[in-house]
């Protein structure tokens, strides 16, 4: 266990040592503009019933007719992973799909992955 939290640590001190100014800003930028995606994707798909989060940590919560939808959160998640994108389901009900890419990202992966996750909210069945 030890050497678990030695390289957590050292992870966690590089990406301290990489963040400036311009990519915390960055981050806002595109975290702000990943929530107006989704949220527009949102508005053609009924169960998704909230988007929001701040920088890069994102939860879309799913729902059917105002009840968490657990099942269609684990078909979303599934169709995310068949195509490569890896992410959690929170939320007392697992029904929140949530993404966070981590900092270093550059815009083009961060445009792929949210490809993705619109494809999904298209695609996945219920």
């Amino acid at each position: 266990m030890q050497a678990a939290s030695m390289f957590t640590a050292k992870v966690a001190l590089k990406v301290i040592e990489v963040t400036t100014e311009d990519r915390l800003n960055y981050v806002r930028k595109m975290g702000a503009a990943i929530k107006k995606r989704l949220k527009e994707a949102g508005e053609k798909n009924d169960r998704v019933f909230d988007v929001r989060g701040m920088g890069f940590i994102i939860g879309v919560e799913l729902a059917l007719d105002g009840k968490p939808d657990k099942r269609y959160a684990h078909k979303v998640r599934e169709f995310m992973l068949r195509r490569g994108l890896v992410c959690s389901l929170v939320g007392p009900h697992d029904n929140v799909v949530k993404v966070s890419p981590p900092i270093l990202i550059d815009e083009e992966t961060l445009e792929e992955a949210i490809n993705i996750i619109e494809e999904a909210l298209r695609r996945a069945k219920p």
